[in-house]
């Protein structure tokens, strides 16, 4: 079961004063001007080491590290050194959480990251480069999606995790979390 303390009632009161200052700032964000455009500083074919730098760093790493680290917990969470018929169905829901968060994470950043290496590649091969503003859009908003769905997972699959989570929202004192 989740243990939480004092400190966890402070990170969430964090958490919401951070949420409150950045909301303005998505409802009243300003563009640029009228008929200006970002461009590259340099050819783009330059910029290949780049992109495929944060391809390795940001996606396939962390992909891998992700596969294999769920993988030893899952090995571990279902041992047979601990027999226990209701422990059993609870380890199974703890790896099909474990499966669909990595399943989320490849699946929300791979339109992004797809259309990164296809462009780069396109580039060199003197090829126009893929650049449709809806798909840019459907991919940036993938990415964000990316970043706030893990707790809705967690809550969707762990009623664990809804009790710590809601507990943790309220601010309930640590000596009445085990009533």
């Amino acid at each position: 079961e989740f243990v939480f303390r004092h400190s966890d009632c402070s990170a969430s009161k964090r958490w919401q004063k951070k949420l409150g200052l950045a909301s303005p700032s998505s409802i009243c964000g300003a563009g640029l001007p009228e008929g200006e455009i970002c461009q590259f500083k340099l050819p783009r074919h330059q910029y290949l080491v780049y992109f495929f730098a944060d391809l390795i760093l940001f996606y396939v790493i962390p992909l891998l590290l992700s596969c294999v680290l769920y993988t030893l917990i899952a090995r571990v969470i279902c041992s047979p050194e601990r027999p226990s018929v209701q422990a059993g169905t609870s380890r199974i829901q703890v790896v099909k959480m474990l499966v669909v968060v990595v399943a989320v994470f490849a699946l929300l950043w791979l339109p992004y990251r797809g259309m990164l290496v296809y462009n780069s590649f396109a580039t060199l091969f003197s090829k126009k480069p893929f650049m449709d503003l809806w798909f840019l859009m459907f991919a940036k908003t993938c990415v964000y999606i990316n970043s706030a769905i893990n707790p809705i997972l967690y809550n969707a699959m762990s009623i664990k995790f809804r009790r710590a989570f809601h507990r943790t929202l309220v601010c309930v004192p640590h000596t009445q979390r085990g009533q």
